[in-house]
């Protein structure tokens, strides 16, 4: 049996300070951990912010009313998010010390979105056929 790979994460959450957490890397572990403040375990989504490194979020958090937690870019990510690093191949790896103090320091302060700012920043893209 395969031992579940537990790593060195950020975790963000609404309205405070980062914070260092560990987390399982099994999908079921990984659906628990963004569905915090959920009914219901949700849908992951995993997202490259550079610097070999990446946001673990929920999928479905603006759908689902989860509130707004901090912006990136022109969007904003909704509910409990974590950093962890990227390997090579496509997986998950703990953050080393400097790529914790980075993204402390990017998180540090949290901010505050009305619901409707949330709900606005929903993106949807539309492909032609």
């Amino acid at each position: 049996m395969k031992k579940t790979k537990e790593i060195r994460v950020l975790m963000v959450e609404p309205g405070e300070k980062p914070k260092e957490a560990l987390l399982k890397t099994d999908l079921d572990s990984l659906q628990k951990a963004v569905s915090i403040g959920c009914e219901e375990q949700g849908l992951i989504e995993m997202v490259s912010i550079g610097r070999k490194c990446s946001i673990l979020c929920h999928e479905e958090g603006k759908i689902l009313g989860l509130p707004g937690n901090r912006r990136m870019g022109n969007d904003i990510i909704a509910g409990v998010f974590y950093i962890f690093g990227d390997t090579p191949s496509g997986g998950m790896r703990s953050l080393t010390d400097e790529e914790f103090e980075h993204w402390y320091k990017v998180f540090e302060h949290p901010e505050y979105y009305t619901d409707t700012e949330v709900t606005e920043s929903i993106m949807l893209k539309f492909f032609g056929l």
